[in-house]
């Protein structure tokens, strides 16, 4: 072997390893494509499995009930049994049904998380329009897909079923058809990318349908078809064809079911902007959350370095993320250069974009400020998150030169995904069992002439499609804007049914069921023996956090007493509550009837009160 070819270095594993994943799943070819989306749609399942079974807030108050009642005609016969939440468009809501009640709960899991993994290969196409061709596409367009990925709202809803994700997918769609669309017409120099402005607002009208929230990136997107893509006139007709298409969309998948809510109630949106319609079950409100939106000037001007130190400012859990302060301080230092009409870019990193990246940037920055101004809600911010990693890239690809911007952008994006990563916020996940939901169903001796009330504005209406359908389900005492007509609708229900009973949660302690799970383990490590169980008592206290009691030679973990819950207690002061909120209704539980009866989502249970009701 010659001298020359004994000092050529090998390569490190780290090197070899990259080069593998550049020749399989880099998108040099359609088959380099289809194996990278298949790879990482497999690995979005196996995390899914990872997580575990969802039970976030909102899964149990409407979105399982809500797919059930739309498939199984209840729109006339409850009344509101899933709380303000109960008449929203079931779209969405009717395949996660159908996933959690068809098949095997951990498969149904694997599915979804396989359903958002999707939003990879969008991502890549948009960031495949966007990135100049003279830049390495093939290789960004899946690195820069999935930092997109690892953003804090997108993971904390990652094969959940609280349909920001889902819903993400068609406006991602949306955006990449409308991106092409703009190119063909650009390169054409005449005509309009009919077919193609047609594809973004038939997904427009999808994504609208599955959640109205989605209204701001339809905004954005019909602002967007007006900056780029062609002569005035062809822009012009693009929006309008985008326009048309997603109203037209909107329409027919949203149209029937809005339809039937204004024929039974007199609100199509109800029980929303009651303001305007006026229904009679309903107070004349317009049910704005305005809690999350900034105050005073000062907050709406730093908003996003704002809500980045306190998360919790724009979300219920913690969604800890700093791609927002990061873009902040970009969008302001580029500011300078733009106001005195010079490039905010020096001229090596000119060529970093193509032409649709002035749509995109209006699309996000538009989508940003409608979500400011409108919601400010976090998990609402789902698609402008995802693409928030590609437009900092290129942020600081133009903003700074050539041999720092590339670095500087590789480790900003490393950083926000580690960030999201090791904060992720969580909406509720159980252990797996085999069927999604389990419920021990009480007896009823007429269902066909029963009004079940569920009491309180506790997620209850889950339970609801494993009890007897023949019933009638109605809440009280909810989230609902009542009016006293409906009070009166609940006692002329009763009238109608002659039998009541009411529902409400019980108390549980989830520590017990955690120790049991830590016992169980330690006896399979054999640690529940030995001298004085030593291991065990120094455990105790962190990160168990339990009291240890030896019995017949083997030791276990028991509840502290400061952190023991007295369930009895727990379950009078819940009938109390309810007995004093159905007093309102002229009603009462006879409580001789109350029992406690169990029910389980996953692994983890959820135990219930049931009581017959009566008149005062």
């Amino acid at each position: 072997m010659s001298a020359a070819s004994d000092a050529v270095p090998r390569p490190s594993r780290r090197q070899r390893l990259l080069r593998a994943l550049d020749r399989r799943f880099a998108f040099h070819s359609r088959g380099n494509v289809i194996a990278a989306g298949v790879a990482v749609a497999l690995l979005g399942g196996l995390l899914s499995l990872l997580l575990g079974q969802d039970a976030n807030w909102d899964l149990r108050n409407y979105h399982l009930y809500n797919g059930y009642a739309a498939l199984h005609g209840r729109l006339g016969t409850d009344l509101a049994p899933a709380q303000l939440q109960s008449y929203f468009n079931p779209l969405l809501d009717v395949l996660h049904y159908a996933l959690m009640t068809g098949l095997p709960a951990p498969l149904a899991g694997f599915a979804m998380g396989a359903l958002h993994a999707l939003a990879f290969l969008l991502l890549a196409g948009i960031v495949w329009q966007v990135l100049d061709p003279r830049l390495d596409r093939a290789r960004l367009a899946p690195w820069l897909a999935l930092a997109g990925m690892g953003s804090a709202a997108f993971l904390s809803e990652f094969a959940g079923t609280m349909a920001d994700n889902s819903s993400a997918l068609p406006v991602l769609g949306a955006l990449l058809a409308a991106l092409h669309a703009q190119r063909r017409q650009q390169a054409a120099g005449q005509g309009v990318a009919v077919a193609w402005w047609a594809l973004a607002g038939a997904l427009l009208g999808l994504a609208l349908a599955c959640k109205l929230t989605n209204a701001s990136f339809a905004l954005a997107l019909g602002v967007a078809a007006l900056v780029a893509g062609g002569r005035m006139r062809q822009r012009v007709g693009g929006a309008a064809v985008l326009t048309v298409v997603t109203v037209l969309g909107f329409a027919v998948l949203a149209g029937p079911w809005l339809l039937g809510v204004w024929k039974a109630f007199g609100n199509p949106l109800f029980p929303q902007f009651n303001s305007h319609f006026l229904a009679p079950l309903a107070q004349p409100v317009a049910l704005s959350d305005t809690r999350w939106l900034p105050q005073g000037w000062l907050q709406w001007l730093s908003w996003p370095l704002h809500f980045s130190f306190a998360p919790n400012r724009v979300s219920e859990v913690a969604l800890r993320q700093i791609v927002w302060p990061l873009l902040y301080l970009v969008g302001l230092a580029a500011l300078p250069r733009c106001a005195l009409r010079r490039p905010p870019w020096p001229a090596a990193a000119r060529d970093v974009v193509a032409p649709a990246w002035r749509a995109l940037l209006v699309f996000f920055v538009v989508a940003y400020l409608a979500w400011q101004s409108v919601f400010s809600i976090q998990r609402y911010l789902v698609v402008p998150e995802l693409l928030a990693p590609l437009v900092l890239w290129v942020g600081l690809r133009r903003l700074l030169p050539a041999r720092i911007g590339v670095p500087a952008a590789r480790w900003a994006l490393i950083a926000c995904a580690l960030v999201a990563i090791q904060g992720w916020g969580d909406w509720g996940h159980e252990r797996w069992a085999r069927a999604a939901f389990r419920v021990q169903a009480p007896s009823m001796e007429q269902p066909a002439r029963s009004l079940v009330l569920l009491v309180g504005d506790v997620p209850q209406s889950w339970r609801i499609p494993f009890l007897p359908a023949q019933a009638a389900y109605a809440s009280v005492a909810s989230n609902f804007p009542e009016s006293p007509a409906y009070a009166e609708r609940v006692q002329a229900l009763l009238a109608e049914r002659g039998e009541g009973y009411a529902l409400l949660p019980a108390t549980v302690d989830r520590n017990v069921a955690r120790l049991q799970r830590l016992n169980a383990l330690a006896a399979r490590l054999g640690l529940d023996h030995g001298p004085d169980c030593r291991l065990m008592r120094r455990l105790a206290h962190r990160p168990v956090r339990a009291a240890v009691t030896e019995h017949d030679g083997r030791c276990q973990w028991t509840i502290l007493p400061e952190r023991a819950i007295d369930i009895a207690a727990g379950d009078r002061e819940a009938l109390a509550l309810a007995d004093e909120q159905l007093a309102g209704y002229g009603l009462a539980l006879q409580l001789d009837t109350c029992a406690v009866h169990e029910s389980w989502v996953g692994q983890a249970r959820f135990p219930y009160q049931w009581c017959r009701v009566g008149r005062r």
